[in-house]
């Protein structure tokens, strides 16, 4: 009875299409993992049991936080925020080095990914303090956004991780132009990041070598995995080649994280990938349509866009990736890729997105009864 209760206060289908996904990725896990278990020489199960609990563990995060008080729901983000902070400092110091990069932290046997979970606990902080804005001097708080930006962007940029860097910029400057700051101010912000952009081109040489390979593709010089995941596509055709039969999931190194979408392709055929797509399309469109209904509610106008932003940018980009439409980036494909830090970050943009949307499924009742600003 109380779950009926809980789940009619939600966007109820918004929900399931999320728990759809969840599914779909569990599939492809079960698909793509055992390759890269026998490559390892670990137990053909190992990534899909750890994938089972994540799921869990996702789906527990996103019921909690939707049923929380907002205030509490507030408290969680701010607390998360400054916890995840701190790890980003400690990853630089005792993060384990994978492929000339510190980006992850062994705790307990989990390994943790920060800038994962920096993605939700960042946007709803800066959408806090962009709700704050408009009741004080817009340019002390953007003054004050930039300069926590920056710090950011410096530690992100130390680990390296230029990928997740030009991300969360891309959504921080998306948040600032709904937030309507001043368009010189963004287009002095938006000058610096090219020229940021340059730099890093110039310093971080693994960044060149990926957007160079991507420049001169059409000369022969195409990424290795790339060219494997594009084979994919062409072997799976319309209908797949079936459950476990694919055949270039054995030479794809990331075949159960950033190229698990090929591995789909192959196996199940482009109408199961239009699935995926119109799952992600749907979460998307519904996200906005409801962001439009938010009218009463600064904070949850600039929270929710961040959230669905990320979501967004990040589906497209990794199926691009893919396609060989841009530069290749360790970004997964948001609930399909096999990962705990994803999948969980994820599952907390979405729980604190449902406890926020919930108000628009109160407000829908009763329209324009409630002009509260918060």
């Amino acid at each position: 009875m109380r779950f009926l209760k809980w789940f009619n206060t939600v966007d109820n289908k918004l929900l399931t299409a999320i728990v759809m996904l969840m599914i779909c990725g569990f599939i492809m896990t079960m698909a793509a993992s055992p390759a890269v278990a026998e490559r390892l020489t670990v137990n053909q199960f190992h990534f899909i049991e750890k994938q089972l609990v994540y799921l869990c563990i996702g789906l527990i995060l996103i019921i909690t936080l939707s049923t929380l008080n907002e205030r509490v729901v507030k408290k969680i983000i701010t607390t998360g925020f400054l916890c995840i902070l701190i790890l980003l400092i400690a990853v630089l110091f005792v993060g384990d080095s994978t492929k000339g990069a510190k980006r992850w932290l062994n705790i307990y046997g989990f390994s943790l990914q920060p800038s994962e979970f920096l993605k939700p606990f960042y946007s709803c902080i800066v959408a806090m303090i962009l709700a704050r804005s408009n009741y004080g001097n817009k340019l002390e708080m953007f003054l004050i956004l930039v300069g926590l930006h920056t710090i950011i962007i410096f530690l992100l940029l130390m680990e390296p991780d230029f990928g997740m860097s030009v991300l969360i910029s891309t959504v921080f400057f998306i948040q600032l132009f709904i937030a309507e700051m001043n368009i010189l101010w963004l287009l002095v912000l938006a000058c610096i990041f090219l020229f940021g952009v340059v730099i890093v081109y110039f310093l971080f040489p693994h960044v060149a070598r990926r957007i160079e390979k991507f420049l001169h593709s059409s000369d022969g010089v195409v990424n290795y995995q790339v060219q494997k995941s594009l084979d994919s596509y062409s072997n799976g055709g319309l209908w797949g080649k079936g459950p476990g039969e694919g055949t270039i999931k054995f030479q794809l190194p990331d075949a159960h994280t950033d190229f698990i979408f090929p591995v789909a392709a192959e196996e199940l055929g482009m109408i199961f990938c239009s699935m995926i797509i119109f799952l992600m399309l749907y979460i998307i469109l519904r996200s906005f349509n409801n962001i439009i209904k938010i009218k009463y509610s600064l904070y949850r106008v600039y929270c929710t866009t961040g959230i669905i932003s990320y979501f967004a940018i990040q589906s497209i980009f990794n199926i691009a990736v893919t396609l060989d439409l841009v530069p290749t980036k360790g970004m997964t494909l948001p609930f399909i890729s096999y990962g705990g830090s994803s999948l969980i970050a994820q599952a907390i943009s979405f729980g604190i997105y449902l406890n926020i949307t919930k108000y628009v499924q109160k407000v829908g009742v009763k329209k324009n009864t409630i002009h509260v600003r918060i």
